[in-house]
């Protein structure tokens, strides 16, 4: 079964219970049909009914793309306005008829089991992880696990129908967010460190790596303690760095992912508010 679920998670991805062909596998020398599948893989990886807003608003050449997917992919609702179903829930007369589809939902079910213990991203989704993440903390600078996942999703949807190199990235991320937790945990930990609360912030700043240094010594802090005064950061920070530090680097680190609270600064709430 092993075997089985590593050609699996190689060449298909699991939408709504169902095993799909990867776009790449279908369209190797078509970036622009492969990316446009992509985008209604995603929108029913998040809900089971795509609004027509979701559709109208791309590009003219996009559109119609996305459209002839939604054809073979889903069946339409006319009175919700919107189409309902995903890759296993078809027409009648296209290619995979409803009998296939419950066979499929059989398959994921004996394979599911297997990919908690195993790996269920392939190498390019734990790849392109990372990378995405740092835009996902640029909006959000404290995450839970949860919000980490509706990040990448949110991303991908907002850019995977531009023409870049970056849309595919956000695009193959995003299929990392349903990922089992403790997997998804480990490729979030190249990144990011996990504080209490199950909340993470970036090892490194992306808007002052000049403040690393500090940065670390007060994640290290926040690793044994809620909340924290000046005078601890700036105790540890002479310790650890063998000098005094500015008052710039500390408001810098401080405010990037902590809030003063009470006169004891605290770590942000990760709950989903831009910072």
């Amino acid at each position: 079964m092993e075997e089985v679920f590593e050609v699996l998670q190689k060449h298909a991805l699991l939408v709504q219970g169902l095993w799909v062909p990867k776009s790449s596998l279908l369209f190797p020398g078509d970036p622009s049909k492969s990316l446009a599948r992509d985008y209604v893989l995603l929108l029913f990886s998040k809900n089971p009914f795509i609004s027509y807003d979701k559709v109208n608003n791309l590009s003219t050449s996009r559109k119609e793309e996305v459209k002839g997917f939604l054809k073979i992919l889903a069946i339409e609702s006319p009175p919700l306005k919107g189409a309902k179903g995903g890759p296993g829930r078809t027409k009648p007369g296209t290619v995979i008829k409803s009998e296939k589809a419950g066979n499929s939902d059989k398959v994921a079910r004996k394979v599911a089991p297997g990919a908690q213990a195993g790996r269920t991203m392939s190498d390019e989704t734990r790849e392109a992880i990372p990378k995405a993440l740092k835009k996902v903390f640029q909006t959000y600078k404290v995450c839970s696990l949860q919000l980490i996942r509706k990040g990448l999703r949110d991303l991908a949807l907002s850019q995977s129908t531009l023409p870049k190199a970056d849309a595919r990235l956000v695009v193959k991320a995003a299929y990392g967010a349903d990922a089992p937790e403790r997997e998804l945990q480990d490729v979030v930990s190249q990144v990011a460190v996990e504080l209490h609360g199950g909340l993470f912030v970036m090892k490194s700043s992306q808007e002052n790596p000049e403040c690393d240094p500090l940065r670390e010594v007060v994640i290290n802090l926040l690793r044994v303690k809620d909340k924290l005064k000046k005078a601890e950061v700036t105790a540890a920070a002479q310790v650890s760095l063998k000098r005094d530090i500015t008052n710039n680097e500390y408001n810098k680190v401080m405010s990037d992912f902590c809030e003063y609270k009470g006169n004891w600064w605290v770590l942000k709430s990760g709950d989903g508010k831009p910072s």
